[in-house]
């Protein structure tokens, strides 16, 4: 039987974020981002402006539109 690696809480919280892309924030507008190939869920109202605001400086640029 083999064993499991031992995971410890702040190790998974710093793998999340990293993979969320939460940790750096990018100047300008989400046009980079790699979340936006998934889609950004704005249920409920205003949650998807929250996720593009943390992870960039200008949520709104470059003409996006929240559906």
């Amino acid at each position: 039987m083999s064993s499991s690696p031992a995971v410890d809480r702040a190790r998974v919280m710093r793998y999340r974020t990293i993979m969320n892309g939460l940790h750096e924030r990018l100047g300008g507008g989400p046009a980079g981002l790699g979340v936006l190939d998934l889609g950004v869920p704005n249920v409920p109202a205003g949650t998807a402006r929250q996720a593009l605001a943390a992870r960039c400086t200008d949520p709104l640029a470059g003409g996006l539109t929240l559906a």
